[in-house]
């Protein structure tokens, strides 16, 4: 909002306006608009790769954890370019996520990025492989459980909502884990009459799915096929899926 600002200040052939939905919706809050000069100061150049391998150069853009539940377009770009001069450029162009490049290669802007195109092949086949990963881990598995999902359950009272809701984030909201968790009395003095309620909430609401959750064996092979559908060969395909994996990890 603060560039649009910046953009628009001083021109009459264009009328606009702010609407501030905090304010709209009577919240108590309202959005502080920084100058433009400050925002740039909360972007600083990125780390120059030289001197660093792959792994401590992720380190050093303490790049974060990978999100399942945000799936691969919010996925940093660490994790599916291998060339570290490369994701530098990218970084440089504030262009951080696959999310971001995605867009613009759809957009037919990848000359925009780099001058061959083949660079831009391996990085779409990794965001392949990433997504075939991403599919294959959901299969089983229900949406995450949130401090909202459990306080409308109504199976979690305020006494336990703040160790209930720590013990959600501690599974990443994996649902079944919540119950075996609270099963195996890890919560004291959380009654086993509302574990069965909350764990019968959970299915009605698909938080738990009737179906097992694939093998570890089972999802590489679904990333390794993915590969071998975008043309590359089974022996690089094994390789890059083994790479992969040891990022999410």
């Amino acid at each position: 909002m603060a560039r649009w600002l910046d953009a628009l200040d001083g021109t009459e052939a264009v009328e606009h306006s702010v609407i501030d939905l905090a304010d709209a919706r009577d919240l108590d809050r309202q959005v502080h608009v920084p100058d433009v000069t400050a925002i740039d100061s909360l972007h600083p150049e990125p780390p120059s790769p030289d001197g660093y391998d792959h792994d401590s150069y992720g380190e050093v853009l303490d790049v974060p954890p990978f999100d399942i539940h945000r799936g691969t377009e919010a996925t940093h770009l660490w994790y599916i370019i291998d060339d570290i001069n490369m994701l530098y450029d990218l970084l440089k162009l504030r262009i951080n996520r696959w999310g971001q490049l995605y867009n613009l290669l759809e957009r037919g802007r990848g000359e925009f990025i780099v001058d061959d195109p083949n660079r831009l092949a391996r990085i779409e086949q990794n965001a392949d492989a990433l997504d075939a990963f991403v599919q294959a881990w959901r299969v089983g598995r229900g949406e995450p459980v949130d401090r909202q999902v459990l306080e409308d359950s109504g199976a979690v009272s305020d006494t336990f909502i703040d160790e209930v809701t720590a013990l959600a984030e501690s599974v990443n909201g994996e649902a079944e884990r919540i119950i075996e968790a609270l099963g195996d009395g890890q919560i004291d003095r959380f009654r086993s009459g509302k574990t069965d309620d909350l764990e019968t909430d959970f299915e009605e609401h698909s938080y738990i799915e009737p179906t097992n959750p694939l093998s570890n064996d089972q999802i590489r092979l679904r990333m390794v096929e993915r590969f071998l559908e975008t043309g590359v060969s089974q022996a690089d395909a094994s390789e890059r899926t083994t790479e992969l994996l040891s990022r999410l990890n």
